[in-house]
């Protein structure tokens, strides 16, 4: 079995400097209504809606019905667009960069975790190379969120996530980055939803880097896939650049 392992957890980050995205608010104009009936008048692609369906589904709704869904509608486009508001990135004082690595294989992960039966959940890792970005999805007055919520604001990192390769290299490499060991003791590094094992059929766990007895050194281990939130830990994954560049040069 797993000889050492913690509850997942996601928390606010206090003491931390953190890159906000920029916060909309305010109630909606008159002009940007017009703005979406003009848009919707003139913009969708009508010759693919089949015509018989939308006279039944849309416009034989009474008027309170098709003004709560297509109002909900507008909210679903509208918080897709603002979910990489929520991934508050910290400033690092020494950019990170990670050389390409392959994915573990189940081998190694089974002899790292001792189980019985371990399985790979998933692992949707980068395997290229990439700079290091470490941050949180909670807000500053939030002390935990719901699963469902959680999922939904990693989808901000998604195809940037990080996994065990990248733990077990920044443990090997820390001494080279005194300023990536000096944030031990002050936060926790997830390495959460690159990859996910699951031992003996239910027990789902994560790499994670925590401090060392002393606080001075970092150490891999692998934490559980439940538990109450924690104001420490932050999500590693790749820059939102460094992803950008690699997709200019395809």
């Amino acid at each position: 079995m797993v000889s050492s392992v913690r509850e997942r957890t996601i928390g606010p980050i206090e003491s931390l400097n953190l890159v906000k995205g920029e916060e909309m608010s305010g109630t909606v104009s008159r002009g940007q209504a017009l703005q979406v009936s003009a848009r919707v008048a003139t913009q969708i692609n009508w010759d693919e809606l089949d015509g018989d369906a939308l006279q039944a589904e849309v416009i034989q709704l009474p008027p309170e019905e098709f003004g709560s869904k297509f109002t909900d509608f507008l909210k679903t486009m509208a918080r897709v667009r603002m979910v990489h508001d929520y991934f508050q990135e910290t400033k690092l004082r020494r950019t990170i960069y990670i050389p390409p690595m392959g994915r573990p294989d189940i081998e190694e992960l089974s002899a790292v975790l001792q189980g019985s039966s371990v399985k790979i959940a998933y692992d949707i890792s980068q395997t290229g190379p990439i700079q290091l970005a470490l941050g949180t999805i909670l807000s500053p007055e939030e002390s935990e969120i719901s699963m469902a919520e959680l999922d939904f604001r990693l989808s901000a990192i998604a195809g940037r996530l990080l996994g065990y390769q990248h733990a077990q290299w920044l443990v090997r490499n820390q001494d080279e980055y005194p300023e990536f060991k000096e944030l031990t003791g002050k936060i926790e590094i997830i390495f959460m939803p690159g990859l996910e094992v699951r031992v003996d059929g239910f027990l789902y766990f994560t790499p994670a880097l925590v401090p060392e007895k002393s606080k001075e050194r970092w150490e891999l281990e692998w934490i559980g896939s439940s538990g109450a939130s924690r104001s420490n830990r932050l999500i590693a994954c790749a820059h939102r650049a460094q992803v950008w560049r690699a997709v200019a040069s395809d």
